[in-house]
Formats: C-alpha cells, sequence, structure tokens
C-alpha cells in the first residue's frame, strides 16, 4: 500500500553454536589419574635406587616398629582388672582392729602378709593404715614412713577410715608425728657406740 510504510524485518542471522565454542583437546587427560601414576612411578624408582643395606635397613626399621607395637599391646591388655571394691574386706579389717596394739603385734603380723598379698592395697587407705601402724609397733621406721606416704595420698577425711578402725584410728597427720619421733630416735642410737657411750 503506497501511504503505509513498509515493516522492515529484521533479518537474524543464525548464528551456529559453533562459532563461539571453544575448541576442544581431542583427548582429555584425567588429571588426578595422572597424578596417582606418577607418584606410583616416583615411589617404584625410588625402592630401586635404595642399597640392599639401606632396604634391609628400612625393613628392619618396619619389623622393630611393629614388633614394638604387639608388645605395648600386649601389656595393655595384660593389664589387672580394676578392683569393684576396696582391697581389704570388712572381715579382714574387723579382725585386724582386735589387734593393733603394740603388745599384740604378733597376731597382726599374717594379716599383713594377708594385705600385702591384695592387689591394690596401695589404694586402700584401711589396708594401709594397718600397714602402718603395724610397722610403728615393730620399730619399722622406713617401712612406717613408705607407707604412711602412700596412705597420705590416698586418705579422704570426708570418708576416713572403716567403721571398725574409725573409732580408734589416727588421721595420716596424728601418725606422722608417731614416725618422726621413730626418725628422732633411730638417729639419736645411731651416734650411740657399742659400750653407750658417743660414737
Amino acid at each position: 500500500m503506497p501511504g503505509k510504510l513498509r515493516r522492515k524485518h529484521k533479518v537474524s542471522k543464525k548464528v551456529s553454536s559453533e562459532t563461539f565454542a571453544p575448541e576442544q583437546p581431542e583427548k582429555a587427560v584425567n588429571t588426578l589419574d595422572h597424578v596417582m601414576v606418577s607418584s606410583g612411578k616416583q615411589s617404584a624408582n625410588l625402592w630401586q635406587c635404595l642399597g640392599r643395606r639401606q632396604k634391609l635397613l628400612l625393613g628392619g626399621l618396619i619389623v622393630l616398629a611393629l614388633a614394638g607395637l604387639i608388645v605395648f599391646l600386649s601389656r595393655a591388655n595384660d593389664k589387672p582388672p580394676a578392683a569393684s571394691g576396696p582391697a581389704c574386706s570388712a572381715e579382714l579389717v574387723k579382725k585386724a582392729s582386735t589387734v593393733l596394739e603394740p603388745e599384740r603385734v604378733g597376731f597382726l603380723e599374717p594379716m599383713v602378709t594377708e594385705i600385702k598379698q591384695q592387689p591394690l592395697y596401695e589404694q586402700d587407705p584401711n589396708c594401709l593404715y594397718i600397714l602402718t601402724t603395724y610397722y610403728i609397733n615393730v620399730s619399722d621406721t622406713a617401712a612406717a614412713g613408705d607407707s604412711l606416704d602412700k596412705l597420705d595420698k590416698v586418705y579422704d577425711k570426708s570418708t576416713g577410715y572403716d567403721s571398725a578402725i574409725a573409732k580408734d584410728a589416727k588421721p595420716p597427720e596424728a601418725l606422722r608425728t608417731v614416725v618422726d619421733f621413730l626418725k628422732t630416735q633411730d638417729a639419736r642410737y645411731q651416734k650411740i657406740g657399742p659400750d653407750g657411750g658417743p660414737r
């Protein structure tokens, strides 16, 4: 039509996606596989580079490490099971409570032997109190001091001792006074000669 303008149709050129697509290599290389293969080859080459003596030394170190691990694990399994209760039974403590006086020390001796056969007697304040009292009564100052040191570590004021000995039992600090006195006596006797005079 003469009076009307014809619409100009935009001619869109079809652009192929191939025009802008980046060039792809013919073969894709898997980088991770390549690195793993390379490191494997390097390890193999490193082992081949080692001399016979170095290989023997390395093998020996590996064997020693494995042996040490086996020994460690076997020792860990050999640990005695934790005790479910006190090392000194209530019956033993009650029996010992009747012979804690110095004049009855002979009756206490077999009980001391029995206590020392208990696996965890060093963690039981009742056992350690009986032992300390026995060593004081026989004037074994070194053993009394040793058992008292262990008693100091495990004694708890809030729980104290077993009821069978609690009435007459002394706390560790009172026993320490007695042991210190024995040490003083020992030192004094060491200064006296066989004839009763000073050395």
